[in-house]
Order: structure tokens, then C-alpha cells, then sequence
């Protein structure tokens, strides 16, 4: 898909590579240097990989972590194609930043996009609603927890201690 979208100046072969690189820096960065892992945001968009999933995944979580809300939520909002790990990484982002309201908030329009939540997105919603005082909100994302099957999550189980 992202293949056909750049110029032909490298074969398919040197493009995988390419991308490949791409994603470890980034991963890498993600882990253990994340200031450093913004420098590789412009020349993703140069190359012409902004279209990749892994790594705008990957770039939205270093914004996250390094430059908070408004600068994810700008990744975010930029991503052509957006996973369950691309909305729980902002929702979480919203949440770590002590922006409840706002996870909430994002979590009703991952569900509107068709897309279900994981452990890791039910957890950090979870943590919203505590924030909030949410007790209502929060027993009926129980209820959604024990019907979808990850009652025994411990993830989850946590969350909800």
C-alpha cells in the first residue's frame, strides 16, 4: 500500500529496508532516548512514510510521552489510518496529562469509528472514570468487561482495584 505512494527511486526491496530502519529508530527512541525520537519524525514524512501505521503508532506515543497533549493530539489527528493502538495511546496521553474528561471523550469517538477497545484502552478508560468520580460510567464498562470475555484480565483487575 505505502509502496506505491512514494517516488520510485528505490527498489521494493531497498524501500522495506528503509521502513524497517525507520521503525526500529523510532521503537528505539520510544524506549530509551525519546527526545531524540522527534528528530526522525521529518524525515518520515520526506521519505514518504507517513502513511505507515507502525510507525505514526510508534511517533504518536514518543509526542505523548515527551510533548503531552497538544502536540499528539496533532500527530493524532494527522494519521491517515488510526488502530486500537493509535486511540488508546492518546487516550492514555489524555490521561496521563490529568485530562479525564478529554480520555473520555476520545474513547466515545473510537467507538463511534467501529473500532473495539483492548485491555490496555478499557484500563486507562478506567482510569478516567475513577479520576472523575465516574462510578456510574464505571459499572457499566464492567458490565462491557465481564460480556466481552476479560473478566479475568489481569490488566483489567487491576484497573478496577
Amino acid at each position: 500500500m505505502i509502496w506505491g505512494m512514494i517516488p520510485k527511486v528505490l527498489s521494493k526491496s531497498e524501500f522495506h529496508l528503509l521502513q524497517e530502519a525507520c521503525l526500529k529508530v523510532v521503537s528505539f527512541c520510544n524506549a530509551k532516548s525519546i527526545k531524540e525520537g522527534i528528530c526522525v519524525h521529518s524525515p518520515i514524512i520526506k521519505l514518504g512514510l507517513r502513511h505507515d501505521l507502525l510507525l505514526n503508532n510508534n511517533l504518536l506515543s514518543v509526542y505523548g510521552k515527551c510533548y503531552g497533549i497538544e502536540q499528539a493530539r496533532n500527530v493524532f489527528d494527522e494519521m491517515p489510518h488510526k488502530d486500537v493502538v493509535s486511540w488508546t495511546c492518546m487516550l492514555s496521553t489524555y490521561v496521563r496529562n490529568k485530562n479525564p474528561e478529554e480520555a473520555l471523550e476520545i474513547f466515545n469517538s473510537m467507538l463511534d469509528s467501529g473500532l473495539c477497545p483492548n485491555e490496555f484502552t478499557l484500563s486507562s478508560v478506567f482510569r478516567s472514570c475513577s479520576a472523575l468520580g465516574e462510578v456510574d460510567v464505571g459499572r457499566s464498562l464492567h458490565g462491557y468487561v465481564i460480556k466481552g470475555g476479560f473478566g479475568s484480565n489481569p490488566v483489567l483487575g487491576s484497573a478496577l482495584i
